[in-house]
C-alpha cells in the first residue's frame, strides 16, 4: 500500500463499510439485488511520496439489469467510472465542482478527514441510496439528457 492507501483505509473504510460497503482501500461497493452501488478514490498521477498527494472521489451505480437489456453480460460491479452513472462526490456539494482531497505534506488531515466524511455522508451515500432505485435511474438520466439518456431511460421502460 502507500501513502494514500493507508490514510483511507485509515479514515474512510470504516464508516464505509459501517454503510455496508465492503472493498477498499480505494474501491467500496455495495450490491443490492441487481444494482451496485460504488464509491472511488483515484490518485492524481502528481502523487509523490512524501510530498503530493491529492484524490478525488468518482460515485457510481450500475444496473446488473440494465447492461443486460443494452446487450451486456457483465455480472460483477465495474468501477465507477464504468458504472451507468458516475458522477464526482464535489459536484454534489454547494459548489456543484469538481473537489480535489490534498492530505500532502502541508495538509491538515484532520480537517480534510472531517470535510470528506461529512461530504460523503451527508452528500455521497445518500446520493447513491436515490440513485440506486429504478426510478432513482430515470430522474438522474431524464435530468441529465443526452443521447446515453434517452438510450437508458428507454432501456429501463422497457424493463417494466
Amino acid at each position: 500500500m502507500n501513502e494514500l492507501d493507508d490514510w483511507l483505509q485509515a479514515t474512510v473504510a470504516v464508516p464505509l463499510r459501517e454503510s455496508g460497503y465492503r472493498g477498499g482501500p480505494r474501491r467500496f461497493d455495495r450490491r443490492e439485488d441487481d444494482i451496485c452501488k460504488v464509491v472511488q478514490f483515484q490518485g492524481s498521477v502528481g502523487n509523490v511520496s512524501g510530498g503530493a498527494c491529492r484524490f478525488v472521489v468518482n460515485l457510481g451505480v450500475w444496473s446488473a439489469r440494465l447492461a443486460k437489456a443494452a446487450g451486456t453480460d457483465r455480472q460483477a460491479c465495474p468501477p465507477a467510472m464504468d458504472s451507468h452513472i458516475c458522477i464526482r462526490l464535489g459536484e454534489l456539494g454547494p459548489d456543484h465542482a469538481e473537489t480535489w482531497w490534498d492530505i500532502g505534506a502541508g495538509a491538515n488531515r484532520d480537517d480534510v478527514h472531517r470535510a470528506l466524511l461529512e461530504a460523503l455522508t451527508h452528500e455521497g451515500l445518500p446520493f447513491l441510496d436515490g440513485a440506486g432505485t429504478a426510478e432513482g435511474f430515470r430522474s438522474f438520466w431524464l435530468r441529465s439528457g443526452g443521447e446515453v439518456g434517452v438510450r437508458y431511460v428507454s432501456l429501463l421502460d422497457g424493463l417494466k
